[in-house]
């Protein structure tokens, strides 16, 4: 069986295009049409069903022949006159109707046929009983299945690809076998998929290659033959020689003197002179083997022109692109021929418009053929000094124009090993970029003399080592310092997780609370801290320059009978001690002048009376005696009875101070000295 696969098409013609059908009047009973919204007519008709079938009529009268009514001038028959020989035979005959199709009866061409493969002469013949009626015996007939014309354009019907399958479930493509003439791609010309050019590509980046990729041939390959199970047949093998191979086109043979111009410029054999390319030139002594006159608008024939072969044509090129292959213009030859120049620079431009600018005429450039050239042996170096050009280079586009006694070197960073051993050297220019309008050289290495290779190579090597120990030092660091980041983050993450993590629980708990600072934020200042605390501290070790003072020795403590006394509240400055103050509260006598924060201590409790009760310590004797004014109080001192005072209202707290910022500045520590009585006797005197 054989499928024609079809392309898919997009959008709609206008034969397919719907209309709003027009609606018809309603017709009465009486024959009048009832009144009713007009309708606008539709500018397209209808498209009608194409159909083959003939309505009947009631009774069939269509060929019926009303007898009476034949002749008006001839009498009507009596009754003795009626002829028993005339017979109606009108009812008897009846046209037959055509035969419908049942399949595909609105197709012009099949889109599925048979193929069967002949037993005398084991080739393949298409049958069609369906649409066409027809068995390919001939090679018009095969053709014809092919959807070819305007019935073909207007179903839109086409031929992409034929697929032939067996029974044993192989399949191949036989389109070519119904294309007209088997000239492939013919009419499948833009709805075959077309191989797919893909290039390949070098350690360098660059293009070596290019494979064709056919998507519908690697769709194919698993049923094609060729397999253990489904091997190659002899008729497969002269299908694909005869009916599925190609024809090429047959060319026609055109007379003398009624060649065209176009059979000229597509000809392999002639060629005329305005048909010659910018970089082709006829050989010196060429002879012209006929004369063409064409015709022009009117039928006007032209002048003559010389035709000649085109084995007598030669590429040429300028010096400086014969300078780019080796080789340069021999002394004394002259050009082939004078063209324009090509400009690809914008400083090459400039010097052009300013040569024809001196010379008041267009200026052309020479070009030379093979011939004419040979190829640049440059001297020999002397004294191991290398020859350069007006840019300090030397040009080294092939192998021969590197000098004798001179060798190239073509490894990156020798430039710099020439430079520090002192040698000298010459870069080398091996080819030319273009883009941006410049011209931009190519540099591969240097050339220096033979006897400062070895030495050069040698200090290369040691170079290139020490590069490749740089960039894995560089690359190790780089991942150490990802881990150091890594293990970072993930202490911070524990460290957050211990202080914060009761805040978590109180905003589930009391639903809604907001955490004061953003969480990005909180990490940020804890990596801060963390960080500052390593470089002060050096990981538990004192880091250099750190001065360790030493802590005072402690002085033995005071005798019983002298207490040390201190108090907790720091005086404010300027306040005077005997002025009344207006906050003072007066609740009774003091009972002791030696107890602190207002708390009496007992003696049966363990506590002695020299020490301040509550964990204060109580005042000097001396500013207790300044701020008593009853001398009766002195005596119940003296006697241990508890006196009886009137309690000071606590001086109000002094602001915190604001927090300080964070400085790099580093920190030193600083030891705490205890105070001592002879600090004590020394701020009383």
């Amino acid at each position: 069986m054989v499928a024609n696969l079809q392309p898919l098409g997009f959008g709609w013609s206008k034969f397919e295009e719907a209309d709003d059908e027009q609606a018809q009047p309603d017709v009465a009973t009486n024959g009048k049409s009832t009144k009713g919204p007009a309708s606008k007519p539709s500018k397209k008709k209808p498209v009608r069903p194409t159909s083959r079938r003939v309505k009947k009529t009631e009774g069939d009268d269509t060929l019926a022949i009303d007898l009476n009514d034949s002749d008006e001038f001839v009498e009507p028959l009596s009754d003795a006159s009626e002829d028993e020989s005339i017979v109606d035979v009108t009812e008897l005959f009846r046209p037959k109707p055509p035969k419908t199709k049942l399949y595909d009866k609105d197709l012009e061409f099949p889109l599925y046929w048979s193929e069967v493969l002949s037993p005398i002469t084991q080739k393949y013949i298409p049958v069609d009983p369906i649409v066409k009626s027809l068995v390919g015996t001939s090679r018009e007939l095969v053709e014809s299945l092919e959807p070819r014309g305007g019935k073909a354009d207007k179903a839109k019907q086409g031929m992409s690809y034929c697929i032939a399958h067996s029974q044993d479930g192989t399949a191949k493509d036989v389109t070519v076998r119904y294309l007209k003439g088997q000239l492939f791609p013919g009419k499948t010309k833009g709805m075959r998929m077309q191989r797919e050019k893909i290039p390949v590509y070098n350690k360098h980046g660059k293009v070596k290659r290019y494979e064709y990729h056919d998507y519908f041939k690697a769709i194919m390959r698993g049923y094609v033959r060729g397999g253990a199970k489904h091997p190659v047949t002899e008729v497969d093998e002269a299908e694909e020689s005869t009916d599925l191979k190609p024809a090429e086109p047959e060319k026609k043979e055109v007379k003398e003197g009624e060649e065209t111009l176009q059979y000229y410029k597509s000809s392999k054999e002639y060629v005329l002179a305005r048909h010659l390319k910018r970089e082709e030139a006829l050989l010196p002594g060429t002879v012209p083997v006929r004369k063409f006159r064409n015709k022009g608008k009117g039928g006007k024939l032209e002048a003559e022109e010389d035709v000649f072969l085109r084995k007598d044509i030669v590429p040429v090129k300028s010096a400086e692109t014969w300078h780019k292959q080796g080789r340069a213009p021999m002394p004394g030859a002259e050009p082939l021929k004078h063209a324009p120049y090509r400009v690809a620079t914008t400083n090459r431009r400039r010097e052009l418009a300013e040569a024809e600018a001196a010379a008041g005429h267009k200026i052309l450039q020479p070009l030379y053929g093979y011939d004419q050239t040979d190829w640049i042996i440059p001297d020999p170096i002397k004294d191991g000094v290398i020859p350069k050009n007006d840019y300090g280079n030397i040009d080294m586009f092939a192998e021969h124009m590197c000098p004798e006694g001179a060798v190239h070197i073509p490894y990156r960073g020798v430039v710099r090993v020439c430079k520090r051993m002192g040698i000298d050297f010459a870069e080398a220019v091996v080819g030319f970029e273009f883009g941006n309008r410049m011209a931009v050289p190519v540099i591969q290495g240097v050339v220096v003399a033979e006897e400062h290779h070895d030495t050069v190579i040698e200090e290369l090597e040691k170079d290139e080592a020490e590069r490749a120990r740089k960039e894995d030092e560089k690359k190790r660091k780089l991942v150490l310092t990802t881990w150091r980041k890594l293990l970072l983050g993930l202490r911070v993450a524990d460290r957050i997780r211990e202080d914060y993590a009761h805040l978590e629980e109180d905003e589930g708990a009391g639903g809604g609370a907001h955490h004061d600072k953003d969480w990005h934020a909180q990490m940020q200042e804890a990596e801060d801290e963390m960080r500052f605390r390593d470089e002060n501290m050096a990981g538990g070790f004192l880091p250099e320059g750190f001065n360790v003072e030493e802590p005072l020795k402690k002085a033995p403590p005071p005798p019983p009978n002298q207490p040390t006394k201190s108090n907790y509240f720091a005086n404010s400055q300027g306040d005077d001690e005997n002025e009344a103050d207006p906050f003072e509260v007066d609740h009774g006598e003091i009972h002791d002048q030696e107890e602190g924060g207002g708390f009496v201590p007992f003696d049966n409790y363990g506590v002695n009376q020299n020490d301040g009760g509550g964990g204060f310590i109580p005042e000097d004797d001396e500013d207790m005696k300044d701020a008593q004014p009853k001398p009766e109080n002195e005596a119940l001192v003296a006697s241990g009875k508890p006196a009886t005072r009137s309690l000071k209202k606590a001086a109000p707290k002094a602001k915190a101070k604001p927090k300080q910022k964070q400085t790099s500045r580093r920190r030193s520590r600083r030891t705490k000295i205890e105070d001592t009585e002879d600090e004590d006797t020394e701020e009383e005197d």
